[in-house]
């Protein structure tokens, strides 16, 4: 038995971003104070240094899993914003994302027939075509920048402007430039179905 699993290779990693609640599950401190240590040298609970996220000091024992600073791994923490950021490395994605689909309904600004045309391609990617994937979505990409009107509920859309790093603003057929907020941008995201996002 033992052989057998030694046997076993990995078939691959995959890297994705955790949803906020995701974070949370798997958060052992929520970070609130800005304070690393008190007046004596201590860790403060809340902190930085929170002895619940693991230990440096060889003698202390880690607040989560009771291991000293060689045999624990380290444990996940979290901070509560205020108010959503725009993660600075996805905004090439955001910006996208925003530009394809509709700022009410959140479907992509292609007719279903489309839709289903391109999901027909996407169905046949294999390992010799993973380019099949990038060269969809740039097709994607060109022709919704290009329609007026959302094919599913008939709204209007707005040209979408990124003025670097981080900034978007709508612009409105009048000539009129509304700044996106990134809890405007997540809303719009939220509504964009998953079977649209593939």
């Amino acid at each position: 038995m033992a052989m057998e699993e030694a046997l076993k290779t990995i078939g691959g990693i995959g890297f994705s971003l955790l949803s906020p609640t995701e974070i949370r599950k798997y958060s052992v401190a929520e970070i609130t104070q800005p304070e690393t240590y008190d007046e004596d040298g201590m860790a403060v609970q809340g902190g930085l240094m929170d002895n619940r996220l693991g230990t440096l000091e060889p003698g202390q024992k880690c607040g989560t899993c009771g291991n000293t600073a060689t045999r624990c791994p380290g444990h996940f923490g979290h901070v509560e914003l205020a108010e959503p950021v725009l993660h600075i490395a996805l905004i090439d994605d955001i910006n996208k994302l925003l530009q394809t689909t509709c700022r009410a309904c959140g479907r992509t600004l292609l007719s279903q027939q489309e839709l289903d045309i391109y999901r027909q391609r996407l169905g046949k990617i294999t390992d010799f075509t993973p380019a099949l994937k990038d060269e969809v979505a740039k097709e994607i990409l060109a022709k919704a920048k290009k329609v007026k009107l959302c094919p599913h509920c008939g709204k209007q859309k707005y040209q979408i402007e990124l003025t670097k790093p981080t900034t978007f603003h709508e612009i409105t057929e009048e000539g009129g430039a509304t700044r996106l907020l990134p809890v405007a941008i997540r809303e719009r995201l939220e509504r964009i179905t998953n079977e649209d996002l593939e």
